[in-house]
């Protein structure tokens, strides 16, 4: 149940943070994507069903108040959530390298599959590669770096209480 409210909480704080103080902060016209952070923490800590479940709830959140259709970021951030650990299944959750490369890899997937879907005009996809891609990219990268170990205690702490939790019963 704390888990579940935990999970609340990281949704509707990634909504509150991507849709005001992120705007601030933009480097070049780009901003970050708290949510694929959140995802990608909690495939590569938790599962990739836990991911799943935590990237449709994100994405259904931005197609109710960004989107244009129900279910298309919902649907992108499901996937990415499914994705992000079937590769990485057996290293530790420990090594940071590992969240980092899933984010780069999950947010160039993200905008490349958003821009192909979105717009019609292929021309225009090597300067969104340039521009908005790569740097989105890297800046979510950057930005793991001091977040996934923030999720990486809080999950420590609930397997610590369940456990615990576990063994009165």
């Amino acid at each position: 149940m704390l888990r579940v409210l935990i999970n609340i909480f990281l949704l509707l704080f990634g909504f509150i943070i991507n849709s005001s103080l992120f705007e601030c902060i933009k480097l070049q016209g780009v901003k970050p994507d708290l949510f694929i952070i959140f995802i990608v923490s909690i495939s590569v800590l938790r599962s990739d069903v836990e991911g799943a479940i935590f990237g449709f709830f994100a994405g259904f959140m931005c197609d109710i108040f960004f989107g244009r259709t129900l279910g298309f970021f919902a649907l992108i951030y499901m996937f990415i959530g499914y994705l992000s650990t079937r590769p990485f299944k057996y290293f530790y959750r420990e090594n940071y390298l590992i969240p980092m490369l899933l984010c780069f890899f999950a947010t160039i997937f993200f905008e490349i599959v958003t821009f192909a879907l979105s717009f019609s005009m292929m021309e225009n996809f090597f300067y969104a590669i340039n521009k908005i891609i790569l740097p989105k990219a890297i800046y979510n990268t950057i930005l793991i770096l001091g977040i996934y170990p923030l999720i990486y205690l809080l999950n420590k702490k609930l397997e610590q209480r369940e456990i615990r939790n576990c063994n009165f019963f």
